[in-house]
């Protein structure tokens, strides 16, 4: 599952976070003041409208040229990145900082054990904050709430890592400001493979079937991400426990001559109803009640 999530009332307004760590200031007088004024420039204030506006669009990737631009003309970006950065490393992040206050908000928003990491639907717990659009790169959305996304550990070192969009067909689902139909419309399924010669060892493939009404762009999309985050893989492997330990109670069912509707009713329904949409478990369940009879006979 792709996992909707929805930052607290405080974080919301990026300006008044802005004017905290502005005021943590003391001894630099000269950034005080650089920060102070950047943060009543237009054009600053500009690229935290603009990144809403092109995150809920599908549009994220059009932002680097953008920014360029402006940096190129204003000669601002360069410096805003320098002293925004150094407001999140020495105040945001800094553990044992009372200003980590929203650090903290911000990641306890996936702790949720019905929510997790939003990048690999729930196979990590969260315990970074990932920079969406990264800061080495975009070091003025580097204490921008909406640009910081709870992450397990797997998927932000080994999968994320620096990674922003170029183009339109490479954009990731932005758990804050992207599109209801990522989170509440199905789009994961699996398949069982079953293994005719021994059932026991049969395994579960995953894949991604958006409904026809998508936009290609939304399509496009969730496969991208799917693809980035090696979803299949990391969805089989964790999947092979439950399978075979579904596989199991079929044997001890059929042995105790339970019809295999009423184990649909008493184990499958129940439990595949009880995990979100787009859930690895969910699409599981949904795979085995389709092979249900086939496993049963070579069980």
């Amino acid at each position: 599952m792709m996992i909707k999530l929805k930052l607290p009332s405080d974080c919301e307004n990026y300006f008044i976070i802005f004017n905290i760590y502005c005021n943590k200031v003391k001894r630099d007088i000269n950034l005080k003041n650089r920060l102070r004024n950047n943060r009543n420039d237009l054009i600053f204030r500009s690229l935290f409208i603009l990144y809403n506006k092109y995150a809920r669009n599908n549009d994220l990737y059009l932002i680097l040229n953008l920014l360029k631009y402006i940096g190129i003309e204003q000669g601002l970006i360069p410096i805003i990145n320098k002293d925004v950065l150094y407001l999140y490393n020495t105040y945001f992040s800094k553990k044992g900082k009372r200003a980590r206050t929203f650090y903290d908000q911000i990641i306890n928003l996936a702790k949720d054990p019905k929510k997790q990491c939003p990048f690999c639907g729930g196979l990590g717990e969260p315990s970074e904050l990932d920079h969406f659009l990264p800061k080495s790169v975009f070091g003025y959305y580097a204490i921008f709430p909406y640009n910081l996304i709870p992450i397990c550990k797997e998927c932000n070192q080994k999968y994320k890592k620096e990674f922003y969009p170029k183009t339109k067909n490479e954009q990731l689902i932005h758990s804050y400001l992207d599109n209801d139909c990522f989170f509440y419309e199905q789009w994961l399924f699996a398949e069982i493979i079953i293994n005719n010669n021994d059932v026991s060892i049969s395994t579960a493939r995953f894949y991604v079937n958006p409904p026809n009404h998508w936009s290609e762009d939304s399509k496009g999309k969730v496969r991208f991400h799917f693809e980035k985050f090696k979803l299949d893989e990391r969805f089989a492997t964790r999947a092979g426990g439950d399978l075979g330990e579904l596989i199991r109670e079929v044997s001890h069912a059929k042995s105790n001559k339970i019809d295999p509707q009423d184990f649909i009713s008493a184990r499958l329904a129940i439990h595949r109803e009880s995990y979100p949409m787009n859930h690895w478990k969910k699409a599981l369940y949904q795979a085995f009640e389709q092979q249900i009879r086939n496993i049963w006979n070579y069980a």
